[in-house]
């Protein structure tokens, strides 16, 4: 210092020599501060500026009134995260002792500006893979401003709370503005899947389960779906993106936004069919029946013929003509068989006659013989027919038989004629008579009874 003062003193007195003043009293020993002149010296006003992020001590409110060729300090304290970079202005160049900026000597009134930069601070981004955000990577920001971020969910998923250790900012639309930064941190975004209510309606046909769940966006879910007996899955429909259906289980397409799956069923049908031989119609051969009812086949034999089945897997009865399947669970079959009707005729005769066969059995349409035992010295005749038959000698022959038919015979006793004749003398009376089998006639005989003549 004691050189600088010398200089000092050296410069004032080359000054004072040239305003012409006798620089006698002036000693290389005396302080700056307490030079003296023979005249008043020179003061100048120092004055500090500062670019807001400093203190500044004295006060750019307070300047300095500094003589001539001394210098002015100032304390200077940089704001919180700010360096002091530089010191311009108009006063000469001084130099820094810690905090302490001292200016060159001063010759004129004159500004010292006082200049500081932000440390740079790093904010660093983050989500975790169903966001998308802009800018993407880290940011440098200086002390105490914020930073927007445009963050987008992704389709299907919903933003949550920015975490992080950065200052809690606000989202506004899709952009989000941290707080204030005053350190380096880090901001979190993350987005959750949205989730949908899928329900289930049901046409009473089949049993679901679950009836209804929840699904994540774009994901499928899997109902399982079973037929009540006798039905048949169809595909399902509704507003759910439509799915697959494998056996019992119905797996939706991916799902992104609530919706209703529909499940129907329908009744199965199995065909029943019908078949009859050569003497046998049936009415429908074919039909389609649904599962648990029943059907019905119209059986027609042909005239002179009776149905009866040969063969059933519908486990059905024949009443009739009109057959009645048993309750159908699935395809099956029946067929009919005939056989030909067949009718009684019987036979019978009165005392003096006797009747072979009294009673038979003949196939419809064909006819029956029956033989006569007639007494001797009889004969028979139809008595009643209901067989429209025909009796040639002792042999009845029926009619072609179409239902239960009887005869009966009747018999009468064989008559004979007896004849008598006489002579010229005799006659007879009577001389013809009919007399019954094994009975007895007689005849009256008148005899002419003549006188002998002489000879």
């Amino acid at each position: 210092m004691d050189i600088v003062r010398i200089v000092l003193v050296w410069i004032l007195s080359i000054f004072l020599i040239n305003e012409g003043i006798a620089a006698k009293d002036i000693s290389p020993s005396k302080t700056s501060a307490s030079i003296k002149t023979s005249t008043q010296s020179k003061a100048f006003t120092v004055t500090a500026q500062s670019d807001g992020h400093e203190t500044v001590s004295p006060s750019p409110q307070y300047p300095q009134t500094v003589e001539a060729g001394y210098t002015a300090s100032f304390t200077v304290t940089a704001s919180q995260n700010f360096n002091l970079q530089s010191v311009t202005g108009t006063c000469p160049t001084g130099s820094w002792n810690g905090n302490i900026y001292t200016t060159g000597p001063i010759t004129a009134s004159c500004e010292v500006y006082f200049n500081a930069s932000s440390n740079p601070l790093t904010v660093t981004p983050n989500g975790d893979g169903n966001v998308e955000f802009s800018p993407n990577f880290p940011v440098n920001v200086d002390y105490s401003n914020a930073i927007d971020f445009e963050v987008i969910a992704k389709a299907g998923y919903t933003l949550q709370a920015v975490t992080g250790d950065c200052p809690a900012g606000s989202m506004v639309g899709d952009q989000y503005t941290t707080g204030a930064i005053t350190a380096s941190c880090s901001v979190n975004f993350s987005a959750t899947a949205n989730t949908y209510n899928v329900t289930t309606t049901s046409d009473g046909n089949e049993t679901i389960s679950p009836s209804s769940q929840t699904a994540t966006y774009g994901q499928p879910l899997v109902f399982n779906v079973t037929a009540n007996t006798g039905y048949t899955l169809n595909q399902p429909s509704g507003s759910c993106t439509p799915g697959t259906l494998s056996g019992n289980q119905y797996t939706t397409g991916p799902i992104f936004s609530e919706c209703n799956v529909v499940f129907t069923a329908t009744i199965n049908t199995y065909p029943v069919t019908a078949a009859g031989d050569d003497h046998v119609t049936v009415s429908p051969a074919t039909q389609n029946i649904d599962y648990g009812a029943t059907a019905q086949i119209a059986v027609t034999p042909a005239t002179g013929y009776s149905a009866a089945i040969a063969s059933d897997s519908c486990g059905g009865s024949l009443v009739g003509n009109t057959y009645t399947t048993g309750t159908i669970t699935g395809p099956c079959s029946v067929s009919f068989s005939s056989t030909i009707d067949t009718y009684t005729v019987t036979a019978s005769g009165d005392d003096n006659v006797t009747v072979n066969p009294a009673s038979q059995t003949v196939d419809y349409n064909t006819t029956g013989q029956v033989t006569l035992n007639v007494a001797t010295g009889y004969s028979a005749a139809i008595a009643n027919d209901t067989c429209n038959g025909t009796l040639v000698g002792n042999t009845y022959t029926t009619g072609n038989v179409t239902s239960n038919c009887a005869v009966s015979f009747s018999s009468t006793i064989d008559t004979y004629t007896v004849t008598a004749s006489g002579d010229d003398n005799v006659t007879v009376n009577p001389a013809s008579q009919t007399v019954d089998y094994n009975t007895t006639g007689q005849i009256t005989l008148n005899v002419t009874i003549q006188q002998a003549r002489s000879p």
